[in-house]
Parts: structure tokens; sequence; C-alpha cells
């Protein structure tokens, strides 16, 4: 009784972490990577759904403006088992499409260019960060595991 309980909630369920391979070039437009699963007890894993996401920060302080944009999805359909104390490496190459605010199209355009927009950028507070999220659907489980990490561009 309990140990259905605890699969039901995924306690002590499978474990994901997330290792990307260097360098990261947005121009390559995919992010390679392997997702290391492990678990307490004995797992069933059905599927993987991978995102990129990019979170976009403008304006400073009260005026500040943060949106947050997914550029990417996939979903493997590995399926297999995971013993007890077991752990496997699924390697992923995830693609994704990058969106051009109208500053980076006309950064784009020309080396003069590309200083002054970077200057005004730097001025209006201009960021963005992305992140890579894995979701594992694990069988017999409601709460599906997850793992989440910073990607960074050159």
């Amino acid at each position: 009784m309990l140990k259905k309980l605890k699969d039901f909630l995924g306690i002590e369920g499978v474990k994901l972490s997330i290792i990307l391979d260097d360098p990261h070039d947005i121009s390559e437009k995919n992010v390679y990577g392997k997702i290391i699963c492990s678990s307490l007890s004995y797992q069933e894993i059905e599927y993987f759904e991978l995102k990129l996401i990019e979170k976009y920060q403008r304006g400073r302080n009260e005026n500040k403006l943060i949106d947050e944009y997914e550029l990417g999805r996939t979903i493997l359909h590995e399926s297999f088992s995971l013993e007890k104390n077991e752990e496997k490496k699924i390697k992923f190459q995830l693609p994704f499409q990058e969106q051009m605010s109208e500053m980076d199209t006309i950064a784009k355009s020309g080396f003069f260019k590309r200083g002054i927009i970077s200057i005004a950028k730097k001025l209006k507070g201009v960021k963005s960060n992305y992140r890579i999220e894995v979701k594992a659907k694990v069988k017999g489980s409601t709460i599906m595991a997850f793992a989440k990490k910073p990607v960074i561009f050159e």
C-alpha cells in the first residue's frame, strides 16, 4: 500500500539530470546533450518531453517586463525500465527556432549597427537567458519527473 502511494506521488521515483554538450552556438539551431535517469526503486519510463525556453527581460525597476518564449520542443519516445539504483543515459538533440526582436534584426544587417544596437540594449536593460527543461512520464505516477538546466550560447 505504501509503495503504491509513493509511486503515485513520485516519491523515491525517477530523478533526472541534464548534461549539455559544449559549446552552444545559437546559429546551429540545435542543443545536444544527455539525460541521466536514476531511481531508488524499479520504474518504467514511457517518454521524455524536452523544451528550450528563452526568458526575455527588458526595462528597469518598476518598468521591467519579462516574457518567456518556447523556442523548441521535442518528444523522445524512449521507453525502458529502470532497475533499483540503476543509472541510464539518453542522448538527445533539441532543434529550435531563434526568435529575433526588431533590434536583433537591425543588428545583424551591419557591423556599425551592431555596436549601436548593443549600446541601446544595455541602456534599456535588455537581456535573454535560456534554459532547457526535461520531463519524463513515469508509468503509474501522476507527477512527471522534472529537471532544468541553464543554456549559455556563445
